[in-house]
């Protein structure tokens, strides 16, 4: 590592069995599996000692809060409860604040609790609305049913923290009134946090399924700029991050970000532990490689 590196978060890949990518989803505008991806050999999790040794150099070179995300190609929970309780477990013990990337489908009282005393800080909850049948039919086809609400209610009794992480796309949020009325709902609702992403292309169209996802997402993409505009007039402006602009409003924090953030000189957005037990400074490029 460059004594002149910044990294913001480090994440741990997680997977089910041997299979990188599993999801009970079918989002339209999905790129996971076609960013760079390192299948497991052999094993069924990164070895703790390793996931230690690499946050022990993280904690080194952190700008800000020292988060620990968990997170996947596919739905993280798909991974065995026993598994993430471990990841999280070694995350904590290395003096991360640990959090878990979900689109929320999977989760209940029990293993929430269970992750919650294994340490777990954060659950971040993706979505593309506040309104259950519209996650539902956009993210899934129908297939799965969401209980958004519920799901932050039981997540706050337990003591956790709860980050809404909404991909900006038309049939959900794509106006000023759709903006609204999903942090007026989200406040009520008891979210801690809220970030707003813009959908990004797949950057290899040769890909398998890279063009069909790029074309649906050229036709829902919604430029964020509403976002902004609005949250600067209803909201109070903060410090801006060099991937992100930073608000607050009624007691929440908002971001809105991109999609994907490459590496900015030696600023590192994502670090990511994959399979292989390396680190690497991006979720798509191989040759991004830290450690």
């Amino acid at each position: 590592m460059s004594v002149n590196m910044e990294i913001s978060t480090l994440t741990v890949m997680a997977w089910k069995g041997k299979k990188v990518g599993a999801c009970n989803l079918k989002c339209p505008y999905c790129i996971s599996h076609m960013t760079h991806r390192i299948e497991p050999e052999g094993r069924s999790m990164i070895q703790p000692e390793r996931i230690a040794f690499l946050a022990d150099k993280y904690k080194r070179v952190c700008a800000g809060i020292p988060y620990g995300i968990i997170s996947s190609k596919g739905e993280t929970t798909l991974t065995e409860k026993e598994e993430l309780g471990k990841i999280i477990e070694v995350l904590y013990k290395s003096g991360l604040v640990p959090e878990l990337q979900t689109n929320g489908t999977l989760l209940n009282p029990e293993n929430m609790g269970y992750w919650h005393g294994k340490g777990l800080n954060t659950v971040a909850l993706s979505c593309v609305s506040h309104i259950d049948e519209v996650n539902s039919q956009i993210m899934s086809g129908g297939r799965v049913h969401w209980k958004l609400a519920p799901t932050i209610r039981e997540a706050r009794k337990i003591g956790l923290l709860v980050r809404l992480t909404a991909i900006l796309t038309k049939g959900g949020i794509d106006s000023p009134d759709s903006l609204m009325a999903f942090m007026t709902w989200a406040m009520k609702a008891g979210a801690h946090q809220l970030t707003f992403r813009k959908m990004g292309e797949p950057r290899n169209l040769a890909l398998p399924g890279s063009l069909r996802v790029a074309q649906w997402i050229r036709a829902n993409q919604v430029d964020p700029n509403f976002a902004i505009t609005m949250l600067r007039e209803k909201g109070r402006e903060k410090e801006p991050l060099p991937w992100a602009l930073r608000f607050g409003y009624e007691g929440m924090s908002v971001v809105v970000t991109d999609h994907m953030n490459a590496p900015i000189k030696e600023q590192v957005r994502h670090a990511v532990i994959q399979p292989d037990g390396h680190l690497y400074g991006s979720w798509d490029d191989p040759s991004d490689i830290i450690i």
